[in-house]
């Protein structure tokens, strides 16, 4: 028994605290956990690392940098308006007044483009429309061939486009009042023609002969009310010396590159009417260059010379400065 006793004491003071010994293994355990949780950054990183790292470190900055150039834009231009205001003066434009200029601009010629189409499309018997009256003779298809009859749909467009184009920039001026007469005769010009039934013209399957006093009737009477009836040619040997509203003049509608002689002239003298041309040997001097003209090229010459009274101003807008140039015409002379 003391035996025993003797290495029981000895081995609780000289042996191992067991008590000790629990919490050594618990915080070990602990700090093992958290190394797990959190590992430690490798002491040698990769070549590829660091350059992420450096790009990320970049990109962070820029980002930064950006938020203050922002900031700083932002309160600097908060202090011009409060400067603006203090001075009484208006605040510096906003992108969106812009815009709204352009819409109302927009507008303005959607406006403009409706009056004029209108104004085109007044009746020829209205005594108070300002327009002068024109008919394009279409009975002519069967002397073309059918690249002729292609450029004189190009030149039916073009003079259509002179006028309503004209008629929006220029308010003051008034558009002329365009027929397309003998329409019947004329199907390929017609089919080359898209959406012709929208334009601001008068179309007529008659000859300008019936076409023009069935226009200007106002109550039927037809041939009592019709005002003369003036055929512009180049074959002519009357001059058109002015533009007046209480006649109706007549275009050709006659692409010949072949140039036949005295066509218009003499559907002019089939049907009693006066055939006439431009002053244009008059204006320049005797010049075959200038003598023949396309078809919009005469539209815009009335409507010019309806406006302005002046032939001069008229045929230099209407001719091509290249033509002029060549025949020795000064535009500005």
């Amino acid at each position: 028994m003391e035996g025993r006793e003797a290495s029981t004491s000895s081995s609780e003071g000289g042996g191992l605290d067991m008590d000790a010994l629990g919490h050594a293994l618990d915080e070990a355990e602990s700090v093992e956990r958290a190394e797990r949780s959190s590992p430690a950054e490798p002491l040698c990183a990769s070549r590829t690392a660091v350059r992420r790292a450096v790009r990320r470190d970049a990109r962070a900055s820029s980002r930064v940098e950006a938020r203050l150039r922002s900031r700083a834009a932002k309160a600097e231009q908060r202090a011009e308006a409060r400067a603006a205001r203090a001075a009484n003066s208006a605040p510096p434009p906003d992108e969106r007044y812009r815009y709204w200029g352009i819409t109302l601009e927009r507008r303005a010629r959607t406006a403009a483009r409706h009056a004029a189409r209108e104004a085109m499309r007044a009746s020829w018997a209205d005594p108070h429309a300002r327009g002068v009256r024109v008919a394009i003779d279409l009975g002519m298809e069967a002397l073309m061939c059918a690249s002729e009859l292609a450029s004189l749909a190009v030149q039916l467009r073009a003079a259509y486009g002179e006028v309503l184009n004209r008629a929006i920039e220029r308010r003051e001026h008034a558009p002329l009042r365009l027929a397309l007469t003998g329409i019947a005769d004329a199907p390929r010009t017609l089919a080359a023609l898209d959406n012709v039934e929208r334009w601001g013209m008068q179309l007529c399957r008659e000859d300008f002969g019936r076409a023009v006093p069935a226009l200007c009737a106002s109550t039927g009477r037809g041939e009592a009310e019709c005002p003369p009836i003036v055929v512009l040619s180049p074959d002519a040997a009357d001059v058109l010396l002015e533009v007046r509203l209480d006649e109706v003049y007549v275009v050709g509608g006659l692409c010949d590159a072949k140039r036949i002689a005295n066509v218009t002239a003499s559907r002019a003298a089939e049907r009693g009417v006066r055939a006439a041309r431009l002053p244009i040997d008059e204006t320049f001097g005797a010049s075959d260059m200038l003598n023949i003209l396309t078809v919009n090229q005469v539209i815009v010459a009335l409507m010019v010379m309806a406006n302005c009274s002046d032939w001069r101003v008229a045929l230099c807008e209407a001719i091509p400065p290249r033509k002029l140039r060549v025949a020795g015409v000064d535009r500005h002379g």
